[in-house]
């Protein structure tokens, strides 16, 4: 077989394995084809399945089938590797139009965000914390700031809100007796633009003052508003959100 004949192969027979069925004109032999269809939609159900059991738990069983067939048939999953399928998931669960189709809950797209994160920052490689005040102080390089319409962080089978209510919550890994381990703590909205002007500047402030003063004329805030920054950045160093190099 040359080169382009194999690549048309593998073209039609991925198209094949996407669409999870076998019909009369197809010129793959049943089943052989089918075993190969169970085989990828078992390894891709079992990956997405153990990565989001509250997201699987939370719908009827029919419609958690149909939405994993959906995402096989149409989701992009370029990717070759499958550490990766999970994100695509997270990805598939962005366009409205899935979630309408299928009639999901609307807040699904997020809480799967939500469990995929912790994956997420579990498999990050160690990355050097963010300098941003001259004295020393920086940010968690494995932070992830995060900001949900739905209160993500207490749903369950017994909890399904029907309204939005904001949520602010950081994500990161932290050190506790030589190991690695990924935390969460829920933050009000003062503390998530705080943080967030942090991450996205490229400045190393000179003192904690300057940098309040920054954030208060970008965002146009009420100066008391930062009052208990300092208390805050204390009890985020203690947590490992920040670090104190001093």
């Amino acid at each position: 077989m040359n080169a382009v004949h194999l690549q048309s192969f593998q073209h039609k027979f991925g198209e094949y394995i996407r669409k999870q069925s076998h019909d009369d004109g197809d010129n793959m032999p049943s089943r052989v084809g089918q075993l190969y269809q169970r085989l990828i939609y078992n390894n891709i159900s079992g990956f997405i399945s153990q990565c989001f059991p509250i997201c699987q738990q939370v719908m009827d069983d029919d419609i958690w089938q149909k939405l994993l067939l959906s995402f096989i048939k149409h989701g992009d999953m370029a990717s070759p590797y499958f550490s990766e399928i999970n994100q695509q998931f997270v990805d598939y669960l962005q366009n409205g139009d899935v979630i309408d189709l299928l009639g999901l809950p609307a807040f699904i797209a997020e809480l799967a965000h939500y469990e995929w994160i912790e994956l997420y920052v579990d498999n990050l490689p160690n990355v050097e914390p963010k300098l941003f005040l001259a004295d020393g102080l920086s940010l968690n390089g494995t932070l992830q700031v995060l900001h949900y319409q739905y209160a993500v962080d207490k749903m369950s089978v017994d909890y399904l809100p029907d309204d939005c209510q904001e949520t602010f919550i950081l994500v990161y890994r932290q050190s506790q007796d030589n190991q690695h381990q990924t935390a969460f703590m829920t933050i009000n909205v003062i503390s998530f633009i705080i943080l967030t002007f942090i991450q996205e500047s490229d400045k190393v402030y000179d003192n904690m003052m300057t940098l309040k003063n920054d954030i208060v004329a970008y965002f146009k805030l009420d100066n008391a508003l930062l009052d208990n920054m300092e208390s805050l950045f204390d009890t985020l160093i203690e947590n490992q959100v920040m670090f104190n190099h001093k």
